[in-house]
């Protein structure tokens, strides 16, 4: 009896973080109405994490200890990207919400439950501060809206 297709947790994750940047690259280039326009901030940071999604990707594909490595840094790039995205669409429902679940099951894949609980706190007080920065630049019902959302 077959078990399904057997990688190791770390090509599954880099695969993953492949697949979700490029497909937000996509997302953007075949939206209707795009929430950024081309040249802006938030397509490069995208294109550097689906830059940098590809070079994991590449280099840990044969070797499961660089992956191993890799790991922490890679995990604290994913954090970092999801931030700075989310800041840079100046929204509070960004489609970026697919890459805050990414991290967290990711962070469950390698570490399980301690580190997927770490990770969420952080993740949602970076989301909640980067809303605060963003509502009081806008609207004031904005907050409210953010805050429900949160």
């Amino acid at each position: 009896m077959k078990r399904g297709i057997r990688l190791p947790s770390g090509r599954v994750i880099a695969i993953g973080r492949c697949m979700l940047a490029v497909l937000l690259l996509l997302y953007l280039w075949v939206d209707v109405e795009p929430i950024v326009e081309w040249g802006s901030t938030t397509l490069a940071i995208l294109g550097a994490y689906a830059t940098f999604a590809m070079f994991i990707l590449a280099i840990t594909w044969k070797d499961w200890w660089i992956e191993a490595r890799l790991a922490g840094p890679a995990h604290a790039v994913d954090i970092a990207a999801f931030t700075l995205l989310v800041y840079s669409t100046t929204r509070y429902d960004s489609p970026y919400f697919t890459v805050f679940m990414f991290i967290l099951l990711a962070a469950a894949i390698r570490w399980g439950l301690r580190a997927t609980a770490l990770t969420a706190v952080l993740l949602i007080g970076l989301f909640y501060m980067v809303g605060m920065v963003v509502a009081q630049s806008q609207a004031p019902d904005q907050f409210h809206d953010f805050t429900d959302q949160t």
